[in-house]
């Protein structure tokens, strides 16, 4: 990742170690996801320090939700997918099934996720989520 600034130009890079596809920031950590590697590592922006690094199946989208990550993956054949909430490099929960190739997400307020799959954008009301 290279950060700029649009008058001063490359402000310097971070070699996140992977093919990065989607990524998320919040609270100066981000968050950058490879598909085919199927792992999302997390870094602090300020420092460039790897923060975690985990596991995702086919992992599509990311985003933050308070502590935790969650990952918009697809599961298996036929593109079935769902989101799965992670907290370091745990999965905790799956949040939702039944997506179609699962792109990318953002929370439209605290309780409710928009996710945009391959034919619909779904927004989910997010419950007890930690």
């Amino acid at each position: 990742m290279t950060t700029h600034n649009l008058v001063k130009g490359n402000l310097g890079s971070i070699d996140v170690g992977i093919s990065p596809a989607f990524i998320a920031y919040h609270d100066g950590k981000f968050a950058v996801s490879d598909h085919e590697a199927e792992k999302v590592c997390v870094f602090n922006i300020e420092s460039g320090a790897m923060v975690s690094e985990f596991r995702a199946p086919s992992v599509r989208g990311v985003s933050f939700h308070q502590d935790s990550i969650i990952a918009a993956c697809s599961d298996g054949l036929f593109g079935s997918g769902s989101l799965r909430q992670y907290v370091g490099n745990e999965m905790i929960a799956k949040i939702a099934d039944g997506l179609f190739f699962p792109q990318g997400m953002s929370f439209l307020s605290h309780d409710k996720l928009a996710v945009a799959d391959k034919t619909t954008a779904k927004v989910f009301n997010v419950i007890n989520m930690s």
